[in-house]
């Protein structure tokens, strides 16, 4: 039996830069009243050596500090790792990015520092509540030599989950918790979020453009295929001055010499982020009408979703309750979607090698051709994408090496 080539890199990190963005009494007060409970429990599952070199970044306004100081959490965080309050949040200027201009922009500020450091990046939202366990994940992954984590974030209704993590942060002898990924999971099927249906891929409400896909084959099971993150850790390969974009946009490729070194998380007990979403929120964008056709359309979109992000898209994740066999759901799902990404694959390669009338004509042969493709390709899908489909494909895959582009063969 021979033994899987090992990454070209065993080193890890010059410390680990958890980054917080918030403003808003709305969001600064979840943070201060549940999300630090949270994070002050998970920062101990960072090995002790790694977490002296490491620190907590909140990038917030003046307005919001008091808020932040006043948590409970905060003392017993400051005593398990260096804490940074900065008031340094950019809040006006620029909207190239609509909504999200406000979290682009100050994100950059962490990208930057950590690239500079050699850090890598761990990425808290001041609404999101992580599992018991997945802190140990990223250490184990970016000691594997992974340098981009993809995983699950779906949504749970605010009011009624926050009412449940209270009751959870009352009984712990401390004030922190970290939830089993079981708990975690029960809370999101007992409050279920309707934004959640807005992502399945043939939901009455389903989005036009969908960051991720998913299916729901049995009220308590969900599959995910994730093409714009959501980014839990990333670990920049050198510095950079002028970041940008959107972290779930372009931060694997600053990071990463080839797809395998972006581990997707394939089973959600092992890593889950609950999103803590306004019971009243509903993302105000077109609806599909063909939603197989628009998810193809979208996949063609090669500035938003790069040839890195298609090949991901291949993986899996799962999560679910009980212990059903998947391998039926999973088969059917992957029929749906892979089929799709293989031809936006394909037309990238036609455009590069014959040119943009060329694409442009495959692109609208396989538009107008959606459902037959599908049809045609979902037999073979299966053979043509396994090379992208392993969960740990740095351990069966040939070394990465240092510098250069990103490879995607």
């Amino acid at each position: 039996m021979t033994t899987p080539p090992k990454p070209a890199t065993s080193a890890m990190p010059n410390g680990i830069h958890i980054c917080i963005f918030v403003y808003g009494a709305s969001y600064t007060n979840l943070l201060a009243e549940i999300v630090l409970a949270n994070l002050a429990a998970l920062v101990l599952e960072i090995p002790e050596d790694l977490r002296q070199l490491s620190r907590v970044r909140i990038l917030t306004t003046r307005d919001d500090i008091p808020l932040i100081e006043a948590s409970p959490a905060l003392p017993i965080l400051r005593q398990r790792i260096q804490v940074e309050l900065l008031d340094a949040a950019r809040l006006g200027g620029n909207d190239k990015h609509g909504y999200y201009s406000a979290m682009v922009d100050n994100q950059r500020m962490f990208v930057v520092d950590a690239a500079s450091e050699n850090a890598a990046l761990f990425f808290v939202g001041p609404d999101q509540v992580y599992s018991r366990g997945a802190f140990a994940l990223f250490v184990d992954r970016l000691r594997r030599g992974y340098r981009v984590i993809v995983g699950p974030g779906p949504r749970v209704k605010r009011d009624a989950a926050r009412a449940e993590l209270h009751e959870l942060i009352a009984a712990s002898p401390d004030g922190t918790f970290a939830p089993s990924s079981d708990w975690l999971i029960d809370l999101l099927f007992s409050h279920w979020h309707p934004v959640n249906d807005q992502f399945l891929i043939e939901h009455e409400t389903s989005l036009s453009w969908k960051a991720y896909v998913c299916n729901r084959p049995h009220p308590d099971e969900l599959l995910f295929r994730f093409f714009q993150g959501p980014t839990f850790a990333a670990w920049p390969r050198r510095r950079v001055e002028d970041f940008t974009g959107f972290v779930d946009h372009e931060l694997p490729e600053l990071c990463c010499n080839s797809w395998r070194e972006i581990y997707v998380v394939s089973e959600a007990r092992h890593c889950l982020a609950l999103d803590l979403t306004r019971d009243d929120h509903v993302d105000e964008l077109t609806l599909a009408d063909f939603p197989r056709v628009h998810l193809l359309q979208n996949l063609f979109n090669a500035q938003a979703i790069k040839d890195i992000k298609l090949i991901y898209g291949l993986r899996t994740c799962r999560l679910h309750r009980g212990d059903r066999d998947p391998t039926g759901m999973q088969r059917e799902f992957a029929r749906v979607i892979d089929p799709l990404i293989l031809l936006a694959m394909a037309e990238r390669k036609v455009r590069r090698r014959f040119g943009s009338w060329a694409g442009f004509i495959f692109r609208n042969f396989c538009i107008l051709n959606t459902h037959t493709l599908g049809f045609i390709l979902g037999p073979f899908s299966a053979r043509l994408a396994r090379r992208w489909q392993d969960a740990d494909p740095l351990a069966s895959g040939p070394p990465i090496a240092a510098g250069g582009p990103v490879r995607v063969e």
